[in-house]
């Protein structure tokens, strides 16, 4: 089953009693159901496989000299396959290399047992989103070997090499992965969800129409989208990688599962 945004649009006017449209620019109603798909699409994105394509890709550096070895998954980007490094030894040299992912328990032992009393060793400190500030250590003679994920877009680096550049540089990375299809608010553009992350949307954006337009409740949709939520499997972690021989339970394909 497939639904264009026209169709979303009238169908939840259909629900709500609204007059129908024949384009989702005909009334205010219209525009404003249609920017609430737009949310429901973006928040469910994050948490199912919707129809994607696999494209290659630089990661984000942070740009911040505090931050030197750690970098972004730029947005759009739901799965990290791998990720290469140019580990070059000249400036001008281009030699890419696959590196290593651990997971965030393992990556975090080997940083806390580099001796910080050393020159080459750095550190940095992370502040996540509750305040919560951590300390974390890495080395400052050398490219990467291998990273991990704190929060499936912010990746931590083992290393850098700081004779060439003083943060890690997007133009030294090539990843791959799959990017979610960009939304369109165009009448004709068909939402890439399979049947089920499909009914799972029309009853979410069922339930925040009649919050945000009507401003009262749908219970029944609200009930919807929990059964729906349920029968959803537990989506894989989104930076995927070689693995580094630690076996984390995530399944093993000679390279890294994944968001």
């Amino acid at each position: 089953m497939k639904m264009t945004l026209l169709e979303i649009v009238r169908h939840i006017l259909s629900s709500t009693d609204l007059e129908d449209v024949n384009s989702i620019n005909d009334t205010e109603d219209a525009q404003q159901v249609a920017e609430i798909v737009k949310g429901a699409y973006i928040d469910l994105s994050a948490k199912i496989n919707p129809q994607t394509k696999q494209e290659l890709f630089e990661l984000t550096s942070s740009s911040d000299t505090n931050l030197p070895v750690v970098m972004y998954v730029p947005d759009g980007v739901v799965d990290v396959l791998w990720v290469k490094y140019n580990k070059k030894r000249e400036t001008s040299d281009i030699n890419y290399q696959v590196l290593d992912y651990l997971p965030l328990e393992e990556f975090l032992r080997r940083s806390h047992s580099l001796d910080y009393s050393k020159s080459n060793v750095g550190s940095f400190d992370y502040t996540n989103d509750n305040g919560d500030t951590i300390t974390v250590l890495y080395e400052t003679d050398k490219h990467p070997d291998y990273y991990t994920t704190v929060d499936d877009n912010t990746l931590f680096f083992d290393s850098i090499d700081t004779t060439y550049s003083s943060v890690l540089r997007n133009d030294d990375t090539i990843a791959y992965g799959k990017f979610t299809p960009e939304f369109q608010m165009d009448d004709t553009w068909e939402i890439p969800f399979s049947d089920v992350n499909l009914s799972l949307l029309l009853q979410e954006v069922k339930s925040r129409a009649f919050v945000e337009i009507l401003q009262t409740e749908n219970r029944k949709a609200e009930r919807t989208v929990s059964v729906l939520s349920a029968i959803q499997k537990a989506s894989d972690p989104k930076v995927k990688g070689k693995h580094y021989g630690y076996d984390d339970g995530l399944p093993h394909y000679g390279r890294l599962p994944r968001r």
